[in-house]
């Protein structure tokens, strides 16, 4: 059987364990189950970066001169920016949520921001 798919691809199996929990703790806090997939979707991609277990870092550390305590030091600035980011764009998310629950549309949004270049007279 020819299949293309690594070890290290458990993403699928984790979200169908997580999903059934996290779903109803969305919906408590009032988040989509959007909003809630992607938060998963950051955190498993964020995640596979730093377990020691992950069989890809593991090897490609070992074709390396790098150890796994220098990749760790390494990338800790990196994480910091991708978790400000993610947490960004989340934070985002969340606002169009609310937006659009409180009854604005697209349309009424931008046509509330201030325009760049206003028109000429």
């Amino acid at each position: 059987m020819d299949d293309d798919r690594s070890d290290s691809d458990s993403g699928p199996a984790k979200a169908f364990l997580i999903m059934p929990i996290v779903l109803p703790l969305a919906d408590l806090i009032g988040a989509t189950g959007q909003t809630a997939v992607l938060a998963y979707i950051f955190g498993d991609g964020f995640s596979n970066l730093a377990y020691p277990t992950n069989p890809i870092l593991l090897i490609s550390l070992g074709l390396t001169v790098v150890s796994y305590p220098k990749w760790i030091r390494w990338t800790a600035k990196l994480w910091l920016w991708v978790l400000l980011v993610t947490v960004a764009f989340l934070g985002i998310v969340v606002a169009i949520h609310l937006r659009h629950s409180n009854g604005l549309t697209l349309p009424s949004i931008v046509s509330g921001l201030p325009r760049a270049f206003p028109p000429r007279t």
